[in-house]
């Protein structure tokens, strides 16, 4: 019997190839999935972080101290603080799975963290709770109700100065407005 590092070749086991893979189908096709229904996707950025013991062992991205505190951000939404120099961390409770990639305290008890997706989450107590105020979504929608129709000053300045070629008026390279 021919050997290739220390593996029987496919052609020679016992279960044809083809047989296996109609049974690795057939597990896979009668999963716990009900029939007729797709996995739903569900949005990091709105789904609140899952709790977990491993925080201190996760990865972590960002650091910052809030006080005497140590305030860390990580991956899918982790943030652990530790008020005894790290002897001890507790995870704090964070509105989004988003991986987060720095945070910041420019006072004892305010601070900010920035993450994938366009996160940005605030916390008043030093880093115990957060709260999201924008996300990537929500800039998104603010950028193009901003700029659409002539709600806003300077798309009706950008739109005059078009309107008028013989206006002194230098016009902007990129006015941000759809006209």
């Amino acid at each position: 019997m021919p050997v290739w590092a220390g593996n029987v070749y496919p052609e020679e086991n016992s279960m044809p190839i083809k047989r296996m893979a109609g049974i690795v189908t057939a597990l896979l096709l009668s999963s716990s999935i009900p029939a007729g229904q797709a996995l739903a996707f569900e949005n990091p950025i709105s789904s609140p972080a899952v709790q977990t013991r491993l925080g201190a062992s996760s990865a972590l991205l960002g650091t910052a101290m809030a006080g005497s505190r140590i305030v860390a951000v990580g991956l899918r939404g982790l943030i652990i603080y530790s008020d005894d120099a790290g002897a001890n961390w507790k995870q704090a409770s964070v509105p989004s799975q988003s991986d987060l990639v720095a945070v910041s305290f420019p006072s004892a008890q305010k601070g900010w963290a920035v993450g994938h997706g366009g996160v940005v989450l605030h916390s008043a107590d030093a880093g115990a709770t957060w709260v999201r105020q924008l996300d990537g979504v929500k800039a998104a929608e603010l950028a193009v109700n901003h700029y659409q129709g002539s709600s806003s000053p300077r798309c009706r300045r950008a739109g005059r100065a078009r309107e008028k070629p013989q206006s002194r008026r230098r016009q902007p390279a990129f006015s941000g407005c759809v006209l």
